[in-house]
């Protein structure tokens, strides 16, 4: 139905247009504030009910920062964090909103059509991975690890589980603070019909919030009850413990108060079983690694894991050798390839390994890439190879010790295993050889871990080294560790050597100049006291720059390397950024010269600077230290 509906929108409307007084915020956050529109994002909706109803409301202040509403000081902006694959990403959007006939079209407050948080998050959800449509579909745990950057992991229902071991999981996870949603499946598939209804009032194709999980006494035995929500704010479960059903009588009154509400609004109570035999999956988001189903029951005490990462891909006729269907097979030792040391623990020790396959939504491809790794541990007769190969297998003799198991069309492929001390290689890989895809790999273990890339020996021909997850950053990472002195911070002269790796990288032969990367230091959010960076700050950056400078060659239509204040105006609304006329005429008037354009490097210093105005306002304006208007400040501090 989103898509279908997109087509006949009208243009988008800010809050201002569509209410008398909009609020960013009304009364904090709580679960039943969003409700699904017309786009089948409900593995979202849901995923945002789950974390508003947990007790990490911190989480969300993170993920929507408060200092932001529709005061005298508003500029027509939003700010909104997500967890992408290892680090923060800042995304910000304008007040836009698409509408149908005045009203919001996609998802929004029905209970206080006031408040705008969650339609603003959903555009900034969107915007990270492209657009609405390409949202339209997905999955819970996959869009809580984006909102918490958490450990997803997919439990089977019906047949594949026994109603004790469902309720351990349940009981357990909840006391551990994971996060919790379920899905049902389209069995037939009916095209044009995503989500079905089902006599039992529940939806196939569909997925709900799991909003809080009760145990009751009924005569001389317990019941354990789910509470559960449709992200549409209607439609429920008509069957045992549904608001009017009989087997509500058979609680006690205090029970039946703490639970029982008779209202179409999308919420209801099921019993595990029935739970169980009606749902497909049960999709949890796990905060840290101890809520790890396999472990929770007897390790529920531990807080402190050591954590590596990684990223790298595969590449056709490079890196993506596919599964070992032979370690003698030449293709599958193309693989990239991981060393994973246990070698200070003196007993088993638990690990867990999660490979990300890095989803580009927008480009998605016709057949789903799945995904999966092998682990080998080392002989210790003979010593350690620099790499595994089909030529040395059998004089090396590494042992087979553990799978990923089936490969998954799906992000993440996560498992947790018991592994013996020593030498171990991690080999992620794809269901066939020639797939092509970038990955990011998380290692969490128990006890202290040493896990990185295998070097790989430049004149042998045969044997390719992976393609990191992106070679400029790969690059600007590698020349960060040659500069960086002992305290892991740099300056900007020492910025401009390391972005001039990642631009040679990248095959751009000219780097930034010293003023730019001054812009740059100055911008950071990861700095010291003295203005430098470390290295998750350069990282961080390097992202942003290539979105930007990305935008430019976009508004840049004639390729001249260079826009006038027209196109100025519009790289800004490209990049969700409200620049008003002031703001931009003060930049025309510092950077345009005598032909009024201003180059792409001069685009980067000034934006830098712009939002560096923009971060000090909000500071500012927010303990009503100052009276002028954003775009007032902006073109008085870009004029200074």
């Amino acid at each position: 139905m989103g898509l279908i509906m997109a087509r006949f929108w009208k243009s988008p409307m800010n809050p201002e247009e569509l209410v008398k007084n909009p609020q960013f915020i009304a009364d904090g956050f709580a679960y039943n504030d969003y409700d699904q529109g017309g786009l089948g994002n409900c593995w979202f909706i849901a995923s945002v009910a789950c974390l508003s109803a947990s007790d990490h409301k911190e989480i969300l202040k993170r993920i929507v920062p408060a200092d932001q509403n529709f005061d005298k000081d508003y500029f027509g902006a939003f700010r909104f964090n997500f967890w992408q694959y290892g680090k923060w990403v800042e995304i910000v959007v304008d007040d836009r909103l698409p509408t149908y006939n005045g009203k919001l079209i996609y998802g929004c407050n029905k209970k206080n059509p006031n408040e705008f948080w969650c339609s603003l998050l959903e555009k900034a959800f969107a915007k990270l991975h492209g657009n609405y449509d390409v949202i339209d579909g997905g999955r819970i745990h996959s869009s809580l690890v984006d909102l918490t950057g958490g450990i997803g992991e997919m439990v089977p229902l019906r047949q594949e589980i026994a109603d004790r071991d469902l309720r351990n999981i349940l009981i357990n996870c909840s006391k551990m603070n994971s996060i919790m949603g379920a899905a049902i499946f389209n069995q037939l598939a009916v095209p044009g019909e995503r989500e079905l209804k089902r006599d039992t009032g529940l939806y196939e194709g569909h997925a709900y919030a799991i909003i809080n999980i009760k145990e009751v006494n009924i005569k001389h035995s317990t019941v354990t009850l789910l509470h559960l929500r449709n992200p549409w704010g209607h439609g429920e479960w008509n069957g045992p413990f549904s608001d009017k059903s009989p087997e509500w009588n058979l609680l006690s009154q205090a029970d039946k108060d703490a639970t029982l509400k008779t209202k179409d609004d999308g919420e209801f109570w099921i019993s595990l079983t029935d739970f169980r035999t009606n749902f497909d999956e049960l999709e949890i988001c796990h905060l840290t690694p101890d809520a790890f189903t396999e472990e929770i029951s007897h390790n529920l005490d531990r807080s402190q894991w050591a954590v590596t990462e990684h990223y790298g891909s595969w590449v056709s006729g490079v890196s993506a050798g596919g599964p070992p269907l032979s370690f003698t097979s030449r293709k599958f030792w193309t693989n990239p390839q991981f060393e994973m040391s246990l070698s200070r623990a003196n007993k088993p020790t638990t690990v867990i390994i999660s490979l990300f396959e890095v989803d580009d939504l927008l480009r998605r491809a016709a057949e789903d890439i799945s995904i999966g790794f092998v682990i080998l541990k080392h002989n210790r007769v003979r010593s350690k190879p620099s790499r595994i190969t089909a030529e040395n297998f059998s004089e090396y003799a590494p042992r087979l010790v553990e799978t990923s198991g089936k490969y998954w069309p799906y992000r993440e492929r996560t498992k947790r295993y018991l592994l013996e001390p020593g030498e171990h290689f991690i080999i992620p890989c794809t269901f066939k050889a020639g797939l092509e895809a970038e990955f990011y790999l998380r290692v969490f273990a128990e006890t202290p871990i040493d896990s990185q890339p295998v070097n790989v020996p430049k004149n042998n021909a045969d044997i390719v080294p992976s393609s990191p997850k992106d070679t400029s950053e790969y690059a600007i990472m590698k020349a960060f560790d040659g500069i960086v002195g002992r305290d892991g911070f740099i300056d900007a002269a020492d910025l401009v050597i390391v972005f001039q790796a990642g631009l040679e990288a990248a095959g751009e032969g000219k780097g930034f100049n010293i003023e730019t990367c001054r812009c740059i230091t100055g911008l950071s959010d990861i700095q010291s006291s003295k203005g430098l960076m470390d290295k998750e700050g350069v990282r961080k950056v390097w992202s942003d720059l290539q979105n930007w400078r990305k935008a430019f060659r976009l508004i840049d239509t004639d390729k001249n390397n260079a826009v006038d204040a027209n196109e100025l105006q519009k790289l800004f609304e490209t990049i969700d950024f409200n620049a008003g006329p002031e703001a931009v005429a003060a930049i025309m008037k510092r950077y345009g010269g005598k032909n009024g354009k201003i180059s792409e490097e001069d685009f980067l210093q000034c934006f830098c600077k712009t939002m560096h105005l923009f971060r000090t306002y909000k500071e500012l304006s927010t303990g009503g230290k100052i009276t002028m208007s954003l775009n007032q400040w902006i073109s008085v501090g870009l004029r200074t």
